[in-house]
């Protein structure tokens, strides 16, 4: 078995520096049994599946790579919360979370995201993204699309009664 690195370098380009993988001596890869051991615990973790990130990534990590870059108290950290601050900043006062996750689903809060704009106050302004639902990454149905425009415009047709 062995490990190989390489340098390369030509008269026209800078050297760069390449890695290559474990070997036998046969030239087949050889996966490390650490690897191996880890591989196996995870295929065995029945908790683990394979849902995948936010496109943004996990929050956890973005949010401790930020700290790490731009210092623990920069004010250009955020929480994750950028619609609440363009609001803020637009000069709205009452800005209210509306359900839109499932934890246990992990998956849009399809009944949530029904029920909250009936409870809202007269004029509520929802902000909803119609493709990728951010956060979830699911889409509503077109049924469901329908039931959330009947339910926000609500309010508007009580009104006019």
């Amino acid at each position: 078995m062995y490990y190989s690195a390489t340098l390369l370098a030509t008269p026209e380009a800078s050297p760069q520096f390449t890695l290559n993988a474990y070997r036998t001596d046969e030239c087949q890869p050889w996966v490390l049994p650490v690897v191996k051991k880890v591989e196996k615990m995870i295929v065995e973790d029945s908790s683990l599946n394979h849902e995948y990130l936010p496109i943004l990534g996990l929050p956890e990590l973005r949010y401790a790579a930020s700290k790490v870059a731009l210092g623990e108290n920069s004010r250009a950290i955020k929480n994750g919360r950028n619609h609440n601050a363009v609001f803020a900043d637009a000069g709205f006062t009452d800005i209210r979370p509306y359900h839109y996750w499932d934890g246990a689903k992990k998956g849009l809060d399809r009944t949530g995201i029904m029920n909250d704009p009936e409870k809202a106050p007269e004029h509520s302004i929802f902000v909803l993204h119609a493709c990728a639902h951010n956060l979830t990454g699911t889409d509503p149905t077109l049924a469901e699309w329908e039931k959330i425009a009947e339910v926000t415009k609500g309010q508007q047709n009580e009104e006019k009664k």
